[in-house]
């Protein structure tokens, strides 16, 4: 079929998720997104938190939890994900643009130097962004420095959020290993946490 149809559609990997066992179809998920949940993991899809009851070849059996926590999942999109070596130029940039937030003219000046951007309303643009996220979290993620956040959720459980300019292959990577660190924590409760 694949060499005589051309226009054959390649399965792009989602799994139908079910409110329970010959439930109505909710949504889909990532494939990816379903490899790094665990049994009991809740997540969000729409507006609604769903906990995983189950997972099988093609899809995800799901029921309302009760409590709190979820995981946000998330979709590819067409493009390639950020390489390193752009996320180490993109981390030098913000290092470097941190310096210069002593006002939106003296930051203004600086890009307009550093990447010619002549347009004030861009360099006023990226100032705000920049100084709201120094104002909230202390200081900008760069190729040196990543940015831990804590914050209440809606649902008042804690979440933990790491900034970094590094791309999508790191930051998976680091996910899954701190993943497992945390369920190895978990199921021996003579480790502690640091």
């Amino acid at each position: 079929m694949v060499y005589s149809n051309s226009g054959t559609i390649p399965n792009r990997g989602y799994y139908k998720v079910y409110l329970g066992k010959g439930g109505p179809l909710l949504g889909e998920l990532d494939e990816e997104f379903v490899y790094e949940r665990r049994l009991g993991d809740r997540f969000l899809l729409g507006t609604t938190v769903w906990r995983i009851e189950e997972v099988r070849q093609d899809r995800v059996i799901v029921s309302k939890p009760t409590g709190q926590g979820t995981n946000l999942p998330f979709w590819k999109g067409e493009t390639v994900s950020r390489s390193f070596t752009f996320g180490k130029r993109l981390g030098g940039f913000l290092r470097e643009a941190e310096s210069h937030l002593v006002s939106a003219e003296s930051f203004h000046t600086w890009l307009k130097a550093k990447l010619q951007v002549e347009d004030k309303h861009v360099a006023q643009t990226l100032y705000i962004l920049l100084n709201e996220q120094t104002r909230s979290t202390g200081k900008l993620p760069t190729d040196r420095c990543l940015v831990q956040e804590e914050f209440l959720g809606e649902m008042n459980d804690w979440h933990i959020c790491l900034h970094s300019p590094f791309g999508t292959k790191l930051h998976t990577l680091l996910a899954l290993l701190i993943s497992e660190q945390i369920q190895a924590r978990l199921e021996d409760r003579s480790l502690p946490y640091r």
